[in-house]
C-alpha cells in the first residue's frame, strides 16, 4: 500500500495520450468502486493537458453502460427494454416467489451452498430455483449487479458478434486493484486478445477471496 501502483498506472496512461498521441477514447480503465474511478479520473485530468479523457469505470458500471446504450447487448441477455438494477428488497421478493413456484423445502440460504454439500434432489431443486429466479427477474424488468456483470463479461469471453466493436475500440485496458478480480472478470479482461493490457494490484491487500477473487 502506498508504493505508487495507481500513480504509475496513471503516468503510463498520460504518456500514451500526451507523448504517443494515443486516442483517449481507445483507453478503458477499470476498478471496483465509484469513488476509486472518480479519483483516478480526477487525478488524470489534473495532470493532463488533454481535454479528452479515457473511460474510467467500475466493472459493473461499464457492463451496465453497454446494457443501457446497446440494444443488441440487451437482446442477447434476454431484455427488450433497459432493465432496472434490482434492490435488495426486489431480490428477496423474487427469490421468495421462485422458491414457491419450484416448491422446494430448501431455504434461500441453502440455494447458495456448493453442489457437493447437497443431495441429488436438492441439487435439482437448486438448479430449478435459479432458473426460475432469472426468469422472474427478466419478467419484472430487473437485473442484479452480479447478473449484469457476469452476463456482459461472458459476451466478451465468448466473443459474441455484438461486442466485437468494443474489442476493436478499446486498444488499451488498464485495471487497478487487480487482486480483487474474480475469475469471470479476469477472463473478461484477458478476452481483449489484441489489446495492450496493464494491471496493478497487491496480493497482500486481497479482501474478496470469499467471492472467488
Amino acid at each position: 500500500a502506498g508504493t505508487g501502483k495507481t500513480f504509475t498506472m496513471l503516468g503510463k496512461i498520460n504518456k500514451l495520450v500526451s507523448q504517443l498521441n494515443v486516442d483517449p477514447a481507445s483507453i478503458l480503465v477499470l476498478t471496483f468502486t465509484n469513488a476509486a474511478a472518480f479519483e483516478m479520473k480526477d487525478r488524470y485530468m489534473r495532470n493532463s493537458n488533454n481535454t479528452k479523457c479515457p473511460e474510467f469505470r467500475t466493472f459493473h458500471s461499464f457492463c451496465y453502460s453497454l446494457i443501457v446504450s446497446d440494444i443488441q447487448v440487451r437482446l442477447k441477455l434476454g431484455y427488450n427494454k433497459i432493465p432496472k438494477v434490482a434492490s435488495d428488497d426486489d431480490v428477496l421478493s423474487i427469490k421468495t416467489r421462485a422458491k414457491m413456484i419450484v416448491g422446494t423445502k430448501l431455504s434461500i440460504k441453502q440455494m447458495n451452498l456448493p453442489d457437493k454439500k447437497l443431495s441429488q434432489k436438492d441439487k435439482l431443486d437448486k438448479q430449478l430455483f435459479w432458473k426460475q429466479f432469472g426468469k422472474l427477474l427478466k419478467q419484472s424488468g430487473l437485473i442484479t449487479f452480479d447478473k449484469l456483470c457476469y452476463g456482459v463479461c461472458k459476451l466478451f469471453v465468448n466473443d459474441e458478434e455484438c461486442i466485437k466493436k468494443y474489442k476493436e475500440k478499446y486498444k488499451y485496458i488498464f485495471v487497478d486493484e487487480y487482486q480483487d478480480t474474480d475469475s469471470n472478470q479476469n477472463d473478461f479482461v484477458m478476452s481483449f486478445e489484441n489489446s495492450n493490457i496493464f494491471v496493478v494490484g497487491d496480493a497482500l491487500q486481497a479482501l474478496y477471496s470469499f467471492r472467488g477473487a
